[in-house]
């Protein structure tokens, strides 16, 4: 099988020759992944205080963490056919456009004290990051399947600093 490279001279990464372009694309990817982590972080971490400020009780703290993560589960199939269908581009635009509009509306929903535009605010967000989350193997799709597993790691290491 031959195998397309886009500069024949590139340097060796451990052995094998990646392009320019896959070096870059793969270093762009491992920083956008730290802020998709940052999305996935912030719920756990505030969804409890801002449930607390909304409803005066403490006994539906976990409910950010639990819708952030369901809707994550809801869009995991649909954001993959988007993504095969119409390129990864338009599905990662997609989840963008969805984090965008439920973070604006998590803010809107403190200014307003409305525990409902926060649920449903919390349910956008959380389809927008598990649809960024499929950033996850993009950098594997650059690589021949013998390679796969060590540019996923490259890629996937700075989501543990976001």
């Amino acid at each position: 099988m031959a195998r397309l490279t886009l500069a024949p001279d590139a340097p060796a990464e451990d052995g094998i020759s990646v392009p320019p372009l896959i070096r870059r694309n793969t270093l762009l990817l491992a920083i956008t992944q730290a802020f998709v982590g940052t999305g996935t972080q912030l719920v756990p971490t505030l969804g409890g205080i801002m449930i607390e400020r909304l409803l005066g009780s403490l006994a539906l703290a976990g409910l950010g963490t639990s819708l952030l993560y369901f809707a994550r589960l809801l869009i995991a199939y649909p954001i993959g056919w988007v993504m095969d269908t119409d390129g990864r581009k338009v599905g990662l635009m997609m989840g963008l456009v969805l984090s965008l509009i439920g973070a604006i509306g998590v803010g809107a929903a403190m200014l307003w004290g409305l525990f409902t535009v926060f649920v449903a605010a919390i349910l956008l967000f959380g389809l927008g990051v598990g649809a960024g989350q499929q950033l996850r193997t993009a950098a594997a799709d650059m690589y021949l399947p013998e390679h796969a597993p060590r540019a996923w790691a490259k890629q996937r290491a700075p989501s543990r600093v976001g």
